[in-house]
């Protein structure tokens, strides 16, 4: 559910604008069903970033994002994550190197 995703993805946008670096380590370290936690995150975030509502949540949001882009660390520059690819009419699923 988007709203869920939206939750979970505001309380981690707080948290990495916080503490960059500890939590792109602690989420590196954690594993979900055999992948890192950190791409986890981060496919569902993308995936579901178009269809967050509300200015504060979607501020929060791309603060954080624009803030592990321009951070330059190597484990957030190695991930292949799924995007969103807002050019075609409806919501289409690709594969992305993420910087």
């Amino acid at each position: 559910m988007p709203s869920i995703v939206q939750s979970l993805v505001l309380v981690y946008s707080r948290l990495i604008i916080k503490y960059p670096n500890e939590i792109i380590s602690f989420l590196s370290q954690v594993s979900i069903e055999n992948r890192a936690g950190l791409k986890v995150l981060i496919d569902k975030w993308l995936l579901h970033l178009p269809r967050f509502s509300g200015k504060y949540y979607i501020n929060v949001s791309l603060k954080a994002i624009t803030l592990l882009y321009s951070l330059k660390n190597q484990l957030i520059e190695s991930l292949m994550v799924i995007g969103y690819d807002p050019s075609h009419s409806t919501a289409s699923v690709g594969i992305y190197k993420l910087i």
